[in-house]
């Protein structure tokens, strides 16, 4: 398995492919792209990160730390954080619209637009 991908073969692997899912697995953050085919691709993101549309943050890593309510630990461990339910709503927003994902920019930092 190939950890490292060149960033040409980050286009590749992503145009052309519908917008799916944000999720979390413990403190991993995880995008879903859905392929033509039916197979998905999924991004681990295992550092900081943020999800940003129109300028504005939607979302990001450190939004795990926060409890929509109650205590944090117990927040972080039942997935109800503030990223949790941003993600659930931008799931929901991904799921109506499937945008089509048209062209990829692979920056420095491991930024991607």
């Amino acid at each position: 398995m190939r950890y490292l991908v060149a960033e040409r073969e980050v286009a590749g692997m992503l145009v052309g492919t519908v917008g799916a899912s944000v999720t979390r697995t413990l403190d991993m953050g995880e995008v879903g792209f859905l392929c033509a085919d039916g197979d998905e691709v999924r991004w681990h993101l295992q550092c900081p990160f943020r999800v940003v549309h129109d300028r504005a943050v939607i979302l990001g890593s450190a939004d795990m730390l926060y409890p929509e309510t109650g205590d944090r630990a117990q927040a972080f461990a039942e997935q109800a954080t503030v990223f949790d339910a941003r993600a659930k709503l931008v799931t929901e927003i991904l799921e109506g619209m499937s945008p089509k994902v048209v062209g990829v920019e692979v920056g420095t930092a491991g930024w991607l637009v």
